[in-house]
């Protein structure tokens, strides 16, 4: 399925980035996690929301050095929905 405005090398590169970011979280990396993250990257979940890099790295830090409980993280069924020219939704399922 060819998903609009989302080439495949997007796409590639988009999967990459979710298991870096669910890797590093995992491995107590939260410190390197704001280099994965542009100046103005928007993270969005049900329980979060954080606007740019440092507030990206500020959250992914602070729990690194607060965690107490290890944590593996899977996802499969990523969708992809092109919202503009740059940006996209990304959804998977837990």
């Amino acid at each position: 399925m060819t998903y609009r405005n989302i080439s495949p090398q997007d796409r590639a590169e988009i999967e990459w980035l979710l298991s870096e970011v669910i890797g590093r979280r995992d491995r107590d990396e939260g410190d390197a996690m704001g280099e994965l993250f542009t100046e103005d990257a928007r993270v969005v979940t049900p329980h979060l929301d954080l606007n740019g890099r440092s507030d990206i790295h500020a959250f992914f830090s602070d729990r690194e050095r607060a965690a107490e409980v290890r944590t593996q993280h899977l996802w499969s069924n990523l969708t992809l929905t092109s919202l503009e020219d740059v940006a996209c939704r990304l959804m998977h399922a837990p």
